[in-house]
């Protein structure tokens, strides 16, 4: 291996501390940079603050276009199961519930953090302001931050490094309508956006609400919301199709209860390997999981043609619905003090709050001119880590993709990737990976890939969770066993849990540079939970032949 080098991580959440971890066990001089008092990131609930635990009387000041907000909210639960959630060489306590909730993902990041070593590398406070290409010597970056904790103006501090790895994540910064919609200035009730709610029953009770927009973050406040006995909801959708024509999908089968630790989420049942393998038996059981709950929006009234994908609850939005406590409304054209004029002409009277739902993007302002909304949209990232311009080159990208089942470890084996890369002979000291042709080569296709893409997908480099792993395990080494008749003959219950199990992290630490001792047992025993004992047993008795069609379980 190379020398170790010295290499900044910008954010301490999920996919800081996995890249963090990777580079201080590949040798390097890793330190990371969080500017939450806590480890988490986005995942550090705070009960104080701007929008602390207030009771929302009044108009709440929006967020400008560049103030980064921790979105997380009193009962925010993650949208992706804990078998599919976790890093690959530290499974999630089994006590914990099936779709963790923020506390408990946050004590299992802390955790994580403190198993590895990890707490004395981080700079907790510290809010990075700049970063800029090295005067000294030609390479390296300038890393300019402040040390806020108790200093009324902290001083900007500036450190030198070789690399520096962004992994604050896709979702930074709040969105906001632009323009602003006519007469909101006037409205006297409460408007603020979905990053700023803290106690959000609070917010609901009681209360006539005019919920905006299509996405994630809508339909979760939607069913909150319900949830908190909301008097009467309004839900504005887009008049763009991507957002007006969107599935609502279950996070657990509806026999299911999301708070225990024993229920199976959605993504276990629909990532399988035979399932990536073979397309038309994924889109035969994901048709099969949809089919009930399209006939269920249907009856109440909501559009679902199968264009965009929305994993949440959807039960309680059923209900609100159905009660009409839940009515789904036209775009807004305008606001006046207490009413919303729609686009299809009618008012909505009567408002206390209007919650805006309208997303975050990925900006990074301590990049200057080097990362704004035009380079962010033409940017192309190689493996969505590296960025082949040359004025770029030195930094990585960990945890942009946006990818259908869960981020984190992905984002972990972006990081594993990334540490093979740079200790590997074939890359440069400039840090360029190839001539100015193949560059070209590559950016021509993904940018033909990008334009195929509505332009709000762009910004969050839309990818194939388990064809984009398959990618980085074999640059890694790190590819689970290949299934055959070999594998069958000298470990059968590993070729049968590969084959019919989740695809969980752990898979690709059974081989490959720091492989992790419990893997082979771990994703045996996630395998045997999703089948069942009498089910595993029955398909161990089976012929390699016969396993595909024999594994097709229920």
């Amino acid at each position: 291996m190379s020398q170790g080098r010295r290499i900044a991580v910008i954010g301490a959440g999920p996919n800081g501390l996995s890249a963090l971890k990777v580079l201080r066990e590949c040798g390097h001089e890793a330190i990371a940079f969080e500017q939450e008092p806590s480890i988490g990131g986005l995942w550090h609930y705070q009960s104080d603050g701007t929008n602390g635990d207030q009771r929302y009387r009044g108009y709440v000041s929006l967020p400008d276009s560049d103030q980064r907000i921790n979105p997380c909210y009193f009962s925010l639960a993650m949208n992706t199961s804990k078998i599919m959630s976790q890093f690959s060489d530290f499974p999630a306590p089994d006590s914990f519930s099936t779709f963790m909730s923020h506390s408990e993902y946050l004590q299992y990041l802390c955790e994580y953090a403190r198993h590895f070593g990890l707490e004395e590398h981080i700079r907790l406070n510290c809010n990075v302001t700049r970063l800029v290409p090295s005067a000294q010597g030609g390479h390296g970056w300038e890393l300019q931050y402040k040390q806020c904790e108790n200093a009324a103006t902290p001083a900007t501090k500036m450190e030198v490094f070789d690399k520096v790895v962004i992994a604050s994540g896709p979702f930074p910064i709040a969105t906001l309508p632009h323009p602003k919609y006519p007469g909101m200035d006037a409205f006297e009730g409460i408007v603020i956006h979905s990053a700023q709610l803290r106690r959000d029953g609070d917010l609901f009770t009681g209360k006539r609400v005019l919920v905006v927009g299509g996405s994630f973050s809508a339909a979760e406040m939607v069913g909150n919301a319900v949830a908190a006995n909301v008097k009467k909801l309004y839900w504005s959708v887009s008049s763009n199709p991507q957002e007006k024509s969107r599935w609502m999908f279950d996070r657990l089968p509806a026999s299911s209860d999301e708070n225990t630790s024993l229920a199976r989420g959605w993504d276990e049942h629909i990532t399988r390997k035979d399932y990536f393998k073979n397309p038309e038996k994924f889109n035969s059981k994901f048709v099969s999981w949809l089919q009930p709950i399209t006939q269920r929006e249907d009856k109440a009234g909501l559009e679902c043609p199968p264009d965009r994908l929305t994993i949440t609850n959807t039960a309680a939005i059923q209900r609100g619905i159905l009660s009409g406590r839940v009515r789904k409304v036209a775009p807004i054209n305008s606001f006046s003090r207490q009413s919303a004029l729609l686009t299809d002409h009618t008012t909505i009277d009567k408002i206390d709050v209007v919650l805006l739902c309208t997303g975050f993007e990925a900006k990074f302002s301590f990049l200057d001119d080097l990362w704004d909304r035009k380079h962010q949209k033409e940017t192309v990232l190689y493996r969505h880590t590296l960025p082949l311009e040359k004025q770029l080159q030195g930094l990585a990208f960990v945890g942009m993709p946006y990818t259908l089942t869960a981020l984190f470890p992905t984002a972990e084996l972006q990081s594993r990737w990334l540490t093979e890369l740079w200790a590997s002979r074939d890359y440069k000291p400039d840090g360029t990976l190839y001539t100015e042709g193949e560059m070209e080569v590559f950016r021509t296709d993904v940018q033909k890939r990008l334009r195929s893409l509505h332009p709000c997908e762009q910004y969050n480099f839309i990818t194939d969770s388990y064809g984009f792993s398959e990618v980085l395990a074999k640059d890694v080494g790190c590819q689970p066993p290949e299934i055959d008749e070999s594998l069958l003959s000298t470990d059968r219950e590993l070729a049968l849990a590969l084959l019919v199990g989740p695809l969980i992290a752990a898979q690709y630490r059974i081989t490959g540079p720091h492989s992790w001792a419990g893997a082979r047992d771990y994703v045996i025993k996630t395998a045997k939970g999703a089948v069942g004992e009498k089910m595993w047993q029955e398909l161990l008795g089976k012929q390699l032949c016969k396993l595909n069609k024999a594994c097709d379980y229920k």
